[in-house]
């Protein structure tokens, strides 16, 4: 057998039929993708074997004597030491219950027999894509996450910050809102609807009016809300880089000046649709250069913020009025973040830019989001301030260069 120190680079699966026949004809199938193969005669025997090796994929035959298929995959699915390797069940029945079960029980896809070689061939490469997928998720998240912890251990006792040192912790306070949408298995949850929509769907059909009926019809915008989670995330991480390699913001395009605006309020669209009006007027025609994921981030804080605080003071949802301006000053654009919240208090104006200052409590807010945003537009040749106007609220100015004006 082939070396088991090492995963192979294709991925190693673990083939589990009582029929030496089939797992030959599996493997001879298989074998020209260069995977490597262990092999189990029965259920008892699988999970020995997984008991010492790792794999990416198990390939299951569910009719076997003493322990079915089915019971493998739940004995699994129950051990907290089994690592999540993907489980194509193989089967003669395809009824909607069996799936049903199967999937409940821990299978990630199924295999009908007699099994048609290219169907095979599809489902083990999906599923051996979506396993690695996974796993390097999750070993970046987990190096992600020592990054932080290690550079929010120095700042906490750091006299001052330095610029990496406060973008870098600034990940942690960042990385908590596209967090909640990501799911480390969001290829595992397409997989799995592509083989139970099907079945579900038949049964909302058959009760319209049921929960599992409504669920059906609300999974595919969940997943679409997991994925746009997970590319936010994607360009936080890539901000990062960017920083650590000398300071530059990345990329820099003419933009409209509308542009970053627009996508923070469709990165902020759930969040308004529960209260908050939002109005924008920004005229056609102005420009400005820049990196537009980092400034759109700059009026994601901005709003957040403002929500936050209305909220906090307990203004009302539909009380809560946001507005965003853009003017052109001699080559220099002004923008005005205005809302109708309860203000900033003087004595605290002079130091909400301040990293790690925070009127929300520890347990709700950083103090990082304005020294984020101040950051960002350092380094786009901007400047933001904060005035309390007379007729009440808060109003934030940015100021930064037009399109030809140092971009």
């Amino acid at each position: 057998m082939e070396n088991l120190d090492q995963p192979p680079v294709a991925g190693r699966i673990l083939l589990v039929d009582d029929s030496n026949a089939h797992r030959n004809f599996i493997r001879q199938h298989l074998a020209a993708d260069g995977y490597t193969f262990l092999q189990a005669a029965n259920g008892k025997q699988a999970l020995e074997t997984l008991a010492q090796h790792e794999v990416d994929l198990i390939i299951l035959d569910h009719n076997m004597p003493e322990m079915t298929g089915m019971e493998v995959c739940q004995s699994l699915r129950e051990n907290p030491l089994h690592k999540g390797a993907p489980i194509i069940l193989v089967t003669a029945n395809n009824t909607a219950d069996f799936l049903a079960q199967g999937l409940a029980a821990g299978a990630s896809d199924f295999v009908g027999k007699p099994y048609h070689p290219q169907e095979l061939l599809a489902r083990t490469r999906t599923a051996i894509a979506r396993r690695k997928a996974e796993v390097e998720l999750q070993e970046y998240r987990q190096h992600l996450e020592r990054l932080v912890e290690e550079r929010t251990r120095q700042l906490v006792h750091a006299d001052r910050l330095v610029t990496l040192g406060t973008l870098t912790a600034g990940v942690a306070h960042e990385i908590n809102n596209p967090n909640n949408f990501i799911v480390v298995n969001l290829g595992f949850l397409n997989n799995f609807w592509v083989v139970a929509h099907p079945i579900l769907a038949r049964y909302a059909e058959e009760h319209p009016t049921s929960r599992l009926a409504m669920g059906v019809r609300e999974v595919k915008e969940a997943l679409e809300g997991i994925g746009n989670g997970s590319k936010r995330i994607t360009e936080i991480v890539a901000t990062l880089k960017s920083h650590a390699k000398g300071g530059q913001p990345g990329v820099k395009a003419i933009l409209p000046a509308n542009a970053p605006v627009k996508d923070a309020l469709a990165i902020l669209l759930p969040r308004l649709k529960k209260g908050g009006e939002v109005t924008v007027d920004i005229p056609e025609g102005l420009q400005l250069p820049g990196n537009r994921q980092q400034l759109s981030q700059v009026f994601i804080n901005l709003v957040t913020n403002a929500l936050d605080a209305m909220s906090e003071h307990g203004q009302p949802p539909k009380e809560q009025k946001i507005t965003i301006s853009c003017t052109d000053k001699r080559g220099r654009l002004l923008y005005k973040v205005k809302d109708n919240g309860p203000g900033i208090p003087a004595a605290i104006l002079p130091k909400i830019f301040e990293p790690f200052f925070t009127t929300k409590g520890e347990t709700v807010g950083t103090g990082l989001g304005l020294s984020i945003v101040t950051t960002i537009l350092n380094e786009h040749g901007g400047k933001i301030s904060a005035v309390c106007p007379l007729e009440g609220g808060s109003e934030f100015q940015i100021m930064l260069p037009a399109a030809g004006e140092g971009g």
